[in-house]
C-alpha cells in the first residue's frame, strides 16, 4: 500500500507585478498558516518520505516548511522542474515513474492540476483545492506505474480553515 500526499503550496503574494510568475514569494497569510499547519502536517505524514517539489519560489518554501516540522533536511527535497504548474496528466505521468521503493510521497505544487489529480485519482468532485491543503490518499498498489484514475482513497483533505474550528 502506497499513500500519496499532494500538497498545495501557502498563499502567495501579487504585491510586486514585475516579479515572473515562479518567483513570487509567500504573503504574510502563507507564512502564518504554514506555521499554523505545521502540527498538523506533522501528525499527518508517515515518514520515511520523499518530498518532490515544483521549483516555484513558494512551493519551495512551503515543502522546506514541511520538511522542517518533520525533521527532514532541506537538501532531501527534490526540485523536479516539470511540476511547474503541471496539469493532472503530467503529474499523474510523473508519480507513475517514482522508484516503487518508495512507500510515501509526498508533492508539492499548483492548482488546477493538483484539484484535477485529486478528483481523477479519488473519483470525487472537489471544486479547488485551497492554498495550504494537504490531501492524503491512501492507493491499494505496490508499484507507483499501476496508479490509475478511480484507484485511490482520499483519507482525508487539511486545510488551514481546519484550524481555525
Amino acid at each position: 500500500m502506497k499513500t500519496l500526499y499532494l500538497l498545495r503550496h501557502a498563499k502567495s503574494s501579487w504585491k510586486d507585478h514585475t516579479l515572473p510568475d515562479r518567483d513570487r514569494p509567500l504573503n504574510k497569510r502563507g507564512k502564518t498558516d504554514l506555521a499554523a499547519m505545521a502540527p498538523l502536517y506533522s501528525s499527518q505524514i508517515k515518514c520515511p518520505l520523499v518530498i518532490v517539489t515544483s521549483p516555484s519560489r513558494r512551493t519551495l518554501k512551503t515543502a522546506i516548511a514541511v520538511a522542517s516540522c518533520l525533521g527532514i533536511s532541506k537538501s532531501q527535497i527534490l526540485r523536479e522542474e516539470a511540476l511547474y504548474l503541471a496539469s493532472a496528466d503530467l503529474l499523474l505521468s510523473y508519480v507513475r515513474q517514482i522508484d516503487p521503493v518508495i512507500e510515501n510521497l509526498l508533492v508539492c505544487g499548483h492548482n488546477p492540476g493538483f484539484t484535477d489529480l485529486l478528483n481523477r485519482l479519488c473519483d470525487v468532485r472537489l471544486e479547488n483545492l485551497p492554498t495550504c491543503a494537504l490531501a492524503t490518499l491512501h492507493l491499494s498498489i505496490t508499484r507507483w506505474d499501476e496508479l490509475e484514475a478511480g484507484r485511490a482513497i482520499l483519507e482525508k483533505i487539511t486545510t488551514p480553515k481546519d484550524i481555525a474550528k
